[in-house]
């Protein structure tokens, strides 16, 4: 398939380590703080879950032009977000050993995309992004322990939102495909409708906030419609569960920016 051959062109950075890949202009430091470095860590986890689900999106040709973008901007996210939470983790010790550890398996993630997509292909994509998300929770709980503010476990908890809608819209494409995730599917919905109940009971959620909760709770209805309907019309419902799933997660980054900029240093 010719828009994996593009791929290429990305230049995608497969070292295993943070220190290695091509630094981007560094983030300012008002904004390198324990709150946004939460948020990084848990986006780059929901990244990883995207990339998996473009590959399949891809692979099963619906709108493959949506799906190299996705892949192309989420590699960019990833890269940066690593990056700049390096320059913030001490140079030894538990939060440097959890991004190490996350930054080996996104080097495997990324491996993925400089071969020819296959169904075989697609299921050690799913492999890699899973064990790529357990290592980015890590490290995203890492930091939100060394903060031990209420904040900063909202600002995961919310940032785990993120990464349940993208691992639905990708288990919903796996399975078109032929990959059997349904359980994990089922176990992601569950998991999402009770967080967002918490959130929306925080006392640390402002009315913006709140606005924001309810306009997720709409979209995650379509997004919860489409999967239902996986055995009918895929290819409709399939454009739909990507669309929803990209507004949540667009809806839900300011959900977890709010809660961020609570979190004192």
């Amino acid at each position: 398939m010719l828009v994996f051959g593009a791929l290429g062109a990305i230049g995608f950075v497969t070292s295993t380590s943070v220190s290695a890949q091509t630094r981007k202009p560094p983030v300012a430091a008002a904004r390198n703080t324990p709150g946004t470095n939460i948020d990084r860590a848990g986006r780059s986890q929901t990244d990883g879950n995207r990339m998996a689900r473009s590959y399949a999106q891809v692979l099963l040709g619906v709108e493959p032009d949506v799906g190299l973008r996705a892949i192309t901007e989420s590699t960019r996210n990833v890269d940066a977000s690593f990056q700049t939470i390096e320059l913030a983790v001490p140079a030894s010790g538990p939060l440097r050993q959890s991004l190490k550890l996350a930054a080996d398996d996104w080097a495997e993630v990324k491996r993925h995309f400089l071969r020819q997509p296959t169904r075989g292909g697609l299921y050690a994509m799913y492999v890699a992004s899973e064990r790529f998300s357990e290592s980015a929770a890590g490290l995203t709980r890492a930091l939100t322990e060394s903060s031990r503010q209420p904040a900063a476990a909202l600002t995961s908890t919310a940032a785990m939102q993120r990464t349940r809608v993208m691992q639905i819209a990708r288990g919903y494409l796996l399975q078109q495909a032929g990959v059997d995730v349904g359980q994990g599917v089922r176990i992601a919905r569950t998991s999402f409708d009770s967080a967002h109940t918490s959130l929306e009971k925080a006392a640390e959620t402002t009315p913006a906030i709140r606005a924001q909760l309810d306009a997720v709770k709409i979209q995650f209805g379509y997004l919860a419609t489409a999967v239902d309907q996986r055995n009918v019309d895929a290819a409709k419902f399939s454009v739909a569960a990507v669309s929803a799933s990209e507004r949540i997660v667009e809806l839900m980054d300011d959900v977890v920016r709010g809660y961020a900029l609570q979190v004192t240093a």
